[in-house]
């Protein structure tokens, strides 16, 4: 009897797990980004490779493809497998995709309306990648409207305002999103910006919603001590392997260099792509701006130039991964076509 009763409860687990699952919202992975060379091919390569086959990659442009990102695209045999599945969609977007272009559409609630409304947006920069033997799955931060990495609690827009470590989050370039609940903030936003200087009204997405999240009923918005297990920029608990990085040497200028080395070589180890992100620090060593391009530099002199035991191969090479193994699951293209 006790064993049937164990078998019953175990039975009873198992259907509750199923529809946890099932409850999950899908995610859908998008990237913003009008240059399709060899670099933006690659991230697409990572994400698609490393994403769960059930999450979508949408790259979304704002013209049709050039003859040389044509090529580009046709020279990935992932690429075009993943093209062929529906696992990767190509979207042409309406407007120009420049910097400011970028902001300001992250900031229409409009933009978020046009998104699928009943799951959550994974939105990456191509300054991003995700780690292998992650802590945490995903659909695991499904639960927030809204996660990113976290800022250290000294960055400007955190102790300007004073906010505690806990709420000083979170960064877009790696983050998950619900649509109708970004839109519903926007609009709120919209509402109570009306009575505000333009100059005084932030400019970018996570800005935004720092500014407004606590002012919109209901929005749920991760803390830093969840949020760093989700993505990791400038803070991390030195533990968990986060899901993912986005431009893992911003921000560390302000500590010593020494106990920095030595956080993003744990870093490393727990994440070791990492390195694909090492052209992104080369671009910003150039930064004139003292807190962007010092630490671009050390981060490239440390584990980009290297090639020794006690640091990383100059690369990290793209793994190789059997296309049997990506097989045809007809997803749903992001706003038609």
């Amino acid at each position: 009897m006790r064993a049937a009763a164990q078998l019953l409860a175990c039975a009873l687990a198992a259907a509750s797990a199923s529809r946890d699952v099932a409850r999950q919202p899908p995610v859908t992975a998008m990237i913003l980004d009008s240059n399709g060379d060899e670099l933006l091919v690659q991230t697409l390569e990572h994400f698609v490779l490393m994403l769960p086959r059930d999450v979508p990659v949408v790259w979304a442009t704002d013209h049709q493809l050039t003859n040389a990102e044509h090529d580009a695209i046709s020279a990935s045999k992932l690429l075009v497998h993943a093209l062929g599945v529906r696992k990767l969609h190509i979207r042409t977007l309406p407007y120009n995709l420049t910097l400011a272009a970028y902001n300001m559409r992250l900031r229409q609630p409009r933009f978020w309306a046009d998104l699928p409304q009943d799951g959550r947006v994974l939105l990456f920069e191509r300054d991003a990648v995700l780690c292998p033997g992650a802590s945490s799955r995903l659909r695991n931060f499904t639960r927030y409207d809204y996660i990113g990495a976290p800022w250290r609690p000294t960055a400007p827009w955190c102790s300007s305002r004073r906010l505690s470590a806990e709420a000083c989050c979170c960064n877009s370039g790696l983050s998950l999103s619900s649509p109708p609940e970004m839109a519903r903030l926007l609009r709120v936003a919209a509402e109570l910006s009306r009575h505000r200087s333009r100059l005084s009204n932030p400019r970018n997405i996570d800005m935004t919603v720092l500014h407004y999240a606590s002012k919109v009923s209901g929005f749920k918005i991760a803390g830093a001590s969840s949020a760093q297990r989700f993505a990791v920029e400038t803070l991390w608990d030195g533990v968990a392997p986060p899901v993912g990085l986005h431009k893992p040497w911003s921000g560390w200028g302000s500590k010593p260099w020494s106990s920095t080395k030595l956080e993003l070589r744990n870093l490393l180890r727990v994440c070791p792509t990492m390195l694909r992100l090492c052209p992104y620090a080369r671009a910003a060593s150039s930064n004139p701006d003292p807190s962007r391009g010092p630490p671009a530099r050390r981060f490239v002199h440390s584990f980009c130039d290297v090639d020794d035991n006690t640091a990383t191969p100059r690369s990290a090479p793209l793994v190789e991964v059997p296309l049997s193994k990506l097989t045809p699951l007809g997803y749903a293209p992001l706003g038609g076509g």
